[in-house]
C-alpha cells in the first residue's frame, strides 16, 4: 500500500502553486539519489515514482524514503522563526534559487537562470577544462559556463554564489580565463534554493530569511566510499535579523525497504542516526522492494557539529510521537523536546510516564546499541517496529546577518556478506567511524575547499612537504625527478602562486612574503594532483 505521506502529497500537488522542482540523479558510485532543489530530497515529485535513494544502485531496494532540511531560532523580540517541512510544497519551506532583496522571483530573467537551480559536474570536466581553456580548439562545456559563481546584482542577488578557483584573483568567475568550479568529490550536484521566495503576509514574520547552498557529492573506486553519499550545507543569512541561536534539524524517513518493520536509534559518540530492520528478513510490500536476508545498517552522520538531539516519530501513532505539524510543535523538536513541550526522558518510547519511561531527562532517543540488550534501543523495549521517522539536530550556532555557517554529513551504508542485522549495525559504526577519519584528513577547509577526490590518480606517496607549519620556506620532496606544477592558494581559492618545475626531485618555495595563516599547495605532475594543507607562522 502506499505511505500516508505520498496520498498527502499527491493531494497537495494537485492543488499546486505556480512554482517549479527540479530534479537530478546523482549516481557516480554505487548509490542512485534524487537530488532536488526545495530543501526536499531522495523523493519524486512524479505519481507513484518511489525508488529514489537506492543501494546499490543496480537493484531496487531504499533505505531512505525522504529527507529534508529544518531551520529555527528566535529573533531579537523572542519570536520563533522556521524554515522547514517535512513531505508537502508549503509555504514554511523552501525555493529554488538565490535570495532576490528586489523580490524579483516572477521575474523572467531571474527565471531564466535560477528557475532550476541545480548545477551537476564532475571532476573530470573541471580538470579537462583546467587544462585546456586556453587551447585552440578547446568547447567550453555549459555546465562550466553556467556555473554560479556570481549572482546577478541587477536581480537583487548576491554578487558571491557557488565556490569557484579564481585564476586571477579578482572576485569574478571568468571560465574564459581559466577559472573553475570548486567541488568536492567525483562529482558533484550544486543546489541553491531560499525561504523567501513566496511572500504570503500569514508566513512572511516566521521566516529566518536564509539562503542555503547544499553541495550532494559522491566519490568511486574506493571501497570505504562506493555506498556513500556525502552533503554539505552552506547556510546564509539574507535577512536583516540576527540569530543566536540558530538550530539545523535533518528529518529523514527512513524506509529499509519494506517500511513497516523498521527500527531506529542514534549514537552521541559518532554523532549519527541510524536504521536497522527489526527481524532478519524484509520483505517486499508490493511498491517497495526489501533487502531480502541481506539487510544493511544506514545511518545520517554528521561530520563537523555535534548531534544536540535525537528525536523519533512513528506513523502508526497519534500526537505527540507522530511528526510536527505547526511552527510550535517544529521549534519543540528543534529544542529537544516532543513536540507537546514534554521533555524526553530515558526509557520505554521516551515520553514521560508512559510505559517502562523514567525521570531521567535525555535529549537522545534510542542511545544504546542493539547488540547489547542492558542498553536503551528499540531492539531492548521490544518496540512494534513501523514507519518511523527521526531528526537529529546539530549544536546552536549563532548566524549573524550578512554571514554564512556550514554543516557537513554523510549518509553512510553498511552491509557485509553473511551478517545478520544486527551485526551489520555494528559495521556501520566501524564505517561510519572510519569515513569521519576520511573527512578529518581530507578537508581542507569547513565551507570551501576539499582534498582532490578519490577517483583521480594522487602523488601523496612520493610527495613531500616540509617543514609545515613553516616561517616562509617550504621544501617539495618527489621519489624521483618529476615535471611539477605548483600552485599555492588562500583557503577562499584566490590564486597566490603559479610556478612550473622541470626535472627536478627536490625543489625549495619562497612564501615569505605571504602573511601568517593557513594556505593550500596545490601540486599537479601529468594526470595527477593533490592538495597539501600549509601553515605559515
Amino acid at each position: 500500500m502506499l505511505k500516508k505521506s505520498t496520498l498527502q502529497y499527491i493531494l497537495f500537488f494537485l492543488l499546486c502553486i505556480d512554482f517549479s522542482v527540479g530534479q537530478v540523479v546523482l549516481d557516480r558510485n554505487q548509490v542512485s539519489a534524487l537530488v532536488s532543489n526545495n530543501g526536499q530530497f531522495f523523493r519524486s515529485h512524479e505519481y507513484l515514482v518511489m525508488n529514489q535513494y537506492v543501494v546499490p544502485k543496480d537493484g531496487q531496494s531504499i533505505p531512505i524514503y525522504h529527507s529534508s532540511l529544518w531551520l529555527g531560532a528566535t529573533d531579537t523580540e523572542n519570536n520563533a522563526r522556521i524554515s522547514g517541512v517535512r513531505y508537502s510544497l508549503s509555504d514554511l519551506g523552501f525555493f529554488p534559487g538565490p535570495v532576490s532583496s528586489t523580490n524579483k522571483y516572477r521575474d523572467s530573467t531571474y527565471l531564466a537562470i535560477y528557475g532550476e537551480s541545480m548545477w551537476k559536474i564532475s571532476s573530470e570536466t573541471i580538470e579537462t577544462h583546467r587544462q585546456n581553456w586556453g587551447s585552440i580548439g578547446y568547447t567550453m562545456p555549459d555546465i562550466i559556463r553556467d556555473w554560479p559563481g556570481n549572482g546577478n546584482s541587477d536581480l537583487g542577488v548576491s554578487a558571491n554564489l557557488a565556490p569557484f578557483i579564481d585564476h586571477n584573483s579578482n572576485g569574478i568567475y571568468e571560465p574564459h580565463l581559466g577559472d573553475y568550479p570548486d567541488i568536492r568529490g567525483d562529482e558533484a550536484v550544486y543546489v541553491i534554493f531560499n525561504d523567501l521566495a513566496i511572500q504570503d503576509s500569514t508566513y512572511q514574520n516566521i521566516k529566518l530569511g536564509v539562503e542555503v547552498h547544499a553541495m550532494f557529492y559522491q566519490f568511486s573506486g574506493n571501497p570505504l566510499l562506493d555506498h556513500n553519499t556525502f552533503l554539505q550545507f552552506k547556510v546564509f543569512n539574507r535577512g536583516t535579523e540576527n540569530y543566536n541561536d540558530l538550530k539545523l534539524g535533518l528529518y529523514t524517513d527512513f524506509d529499509m525497504g519494506y517500511y513497516e518493520d523498521d527500527y531506529v536509534g542514534c549514537d552521541t559518540n559518532l554523532n549519527l542516526m541510524y536504521v536497522y530492520n527489526q527481524d532478519n528478513y524484509d520483505e517486499d510490500d508490493g511498491y517497495q522492494f526489501g533487502y531480502g536476508s541481506e539487510v544493511p545498517a544506514v545511518a545520517v552522520q554528521t561530520l563537523n557539529n555535534n548531534m544536540r538531539s535525537f528525536a523519533v516519530f512513528t506513523a502508526s501513532l497519534s500526537y505527540p510521537y507522530a511528526d510536527p505539524v505547526n511552527v510550535n510543535q517544529y521549534m519543540e523538536i528543534l529544542n529537544g523536546k516532543w513536540a507537546d513541550g514534554s521533555p524526553m526522558v530515558e526509557g520505554g518510547m521516551g515520553y514521560p510516564g508512559s510505559s517502562g519511561s523514567s525521570n531521567v531527562p535525555t535529549r537522545y532517543l534510542f542511545p544504546g546499541n542493539p547488540n547489547d540488550t542492558s542498553q536503551w534501543s528499540m531492539e531492548s523495549i521490544y518496540a512494534y517496529p513501523g514507519d518511523v521517522r527521526g531528526v537529529m539536530v546539530m549544536d546552536e550556532e549563532n548566524l549573524q546577518s550578512g554571514e554564512f555557517i556550514c554543516y557537513d554529513f554523510v549518509f553512510v551504508f553498511a552491509r557485509e556478506k553473511g551478517n545478520s542485522r544486527l551485526e551489520n549495525v555494528n559495521t556501520l559504526f566501524k564505517t561510519a567511524a572510519s569515513l569521519k577519519s576520511f573527512y578529518d584528513s581530507s578537508v581542507i577547509d569547513g565551507c570551501y575547499l576539499y582534498a582532490q577526490s578519490s577517483g583521480r590518480p594522487e602523488i601523496d606517496d612520493f610527495a613531500k612537504i616540509y617543514p609545515n607549519p613553516t616561517d616562509g620556506e617550504v621544501t617539495i620532496e618527489f621519489d624521483s625527478l618529476m615535471n611539477s606544477q605548483i600552485r599555492v592558494l588562500s583557503t577562499s581559492g584566490n590564486e597566490l602562486r603559479n610556478q612550473t618545475f622541470n626535472n627536478l626531485r627536490v625543489l625549495t618555495l619562497d612564501l615569505t612574503a605571504l602573511p601568517s595563516g593557513i594556505y593550500l599547495i596545490e601540486i599537479q605532475s601529468g594526470d595527477s594532483m593533490t592538495t597539501k594543507k600549509l601553515v605559515m607562522h
